[in-house]
């Protein structure tokens, strides 16, 4: 599951971009995008840890039976951070 898919069907909120047109603008060199770009993924990896730590899971489209469903996730803070300090 891409992360602009989770985004899209748990927080109503999409990617600006993809990584294909990240790497045309690294090419280009236009790095004000890019890091506009990069900085979004990390606002949309945020919020939709912070709702998984909130609600217990995510939404996901189904393509086989084209529906929302939960992915369930079990993220305690505490074991993560313990988990940092090992």
């Amino acid at each position: 599951l891409s992360l602009d898919h989770l985004a899209q069907e748990t927080l109503n909120k999409g990617k600006s971009a993809n990584g294909l047109k990240a790497l045309e603008w690294f090419k280009a060199g236009e790095i004000e995008k890019l890091t506009h770009y990069c900085k979004q993924d990390v606002v949309l990896t945020r919020d939709l840890f912070l709702y998984g730590l909130e609600k217990g899971y995510l939404v996901y489209q189904n393509k086989n039976q084209n529906k929302r469903l939960r992915l369930l996730v079990d993220w305690d803070i505490n074991k993560i951070i313990d988990g940092l300090r090992d």
